[in-house]
């Protein structure tokens, strides 16, 4: 899942990378609701 805090130090000051078809984005560019959408996502083992 995403991190709100670094799990090193406890810093709140983070910034979020996705990989998107091959290139990484910061995903403060994004708007809301796409980044609601990632918040949502969840990893399931197959």
């Amino acid at each position: 899942g995403l991190n709100e805090n670094c799990p090193t130090c406890g810093s709140t000051n983070v910034r979020w990378w996705s990989r998107i078809t091959g290139y990484y984005t910061d995903v403060t560019a994004w708007n809301e609701g796409k980044r609601q959408e990632l918040k949502d996502r969840y990893r399931i083992s197959v």
